[in-house]
């Protein structure tokens, strides 16, 4: 969201997201007497009152935002650039395939070689 608002709009964002959001929400999880506590809900190191709540407050920044409309000249652009990625990973995955199998040779020559079945 940061890169598609300007400034002011994402510091009121954050402005009331640290207000208002997230300790409503710490408070229900955290505070004993929060029902979410009551309920028995159990937080792992925040990662629901950070994670989950930051999450969700993105999407909806994300839909009332709005797409990108004119943004990109060239919609394929990004497809095909993805293509090109994907063939580049492709390779390089052979090429480390190919080293994994030179170095299963190498360890099988080596116990051949301990085992006495070739010499030096």
């Amino acid at each position: 969201m940061t890169e598609r608002v300007r400034i002011e709009t994402y510091g009121v964002f954050s402005f009331l997201m640290t207000l208002f959001i997230y300790p409503i929400v710490a408070c229900w999880v955290w505070n004993p007497t929060g029902w979410l506590f009551v309920a028995g809900f159990h937080d792992f190191a925040g990662c629901s009152v950070v994670h989950v709540v930051g999450g969700a407050s993105g999407l909806v920044a994300t839909i009332l935002a709005g797409p990108r409309l004119g943004r990109f000249d060239k919609p394929w652009l990004p497809f095909l650039c993805r293509q090109r990625r994907q063939a580049q990973f492709d390779q390089e995955a052979k090429e480390q395939l190919e080293q994994v199998k030179h170095l299963e040779q190498v360890d099988e020559i080596k116990e051949m070689v301990e085992e006495g079945k070739l010499t030096n």
